[in-house]
């Protein structure tokens, strides 16, 4: 049952509906409406073949599935295996945060040579002179 709680704005009393906060710890579950439902389809479809031995789906069936269910205009399909297409890559046991470039671990990272010469890495800023001051320094 959806609680509310009570607010007072203008002069009039609304009564707002409380969400569940945005950090959910179940937010997936919540958003799978039919459990199963791409597993049974491939089952349906593609029998055993598009099952690895620990009963894992094959992610070249996920694409072929995808496939079949947009040239059947099956919207709802289609929405349903690219959210198993996402959950598959989060579950692929790679890290996302950090995975571009210059993210590497410490340990993968090339240590610099002790002594090495670092001078071409400062940029030396001068100031511009005046072309009116330089002309009279030029003159002493």
């Amino acid at each position: 049952m959806t609680e509310f709680r009570t607010v007072k704005r203008n002069g009039r009393i609304y009564r707002i509906p409380i969400r569940e906060s945005q950090g959910s710890s179940n937010f997936i579950q919540k958003s799978i409406k039919h459990p199963g439902r791409v597993r049974e389809y491939l089952q349906r479809t593609y029998g055993a073949e598009a099952f690895d031995d620990k009963g894992r789906i094959k992610p070249e069936y996920l694409i072929k599935a995808k496939q079949k269910a947009e040239e059947q205009h099956n919207r709802s399909l289609v929405d349903a295996i690219d959210l198993a297409m996402r959950l598959k890559k989060m579950d692929s046991g790679r890290s996302h945060r950090g995975s571009g470039a210059g993210h590497e671990k410490p340990s993968e990272r090339p240590r610099e040579e002790e002594g090495k010469d670092r001078s071409q890495y400062y940029v030396v800023i001068l100031k511009a002179e005046d072309p009116k001051s330089s002309a009279e320094n030029n003159k002493n």
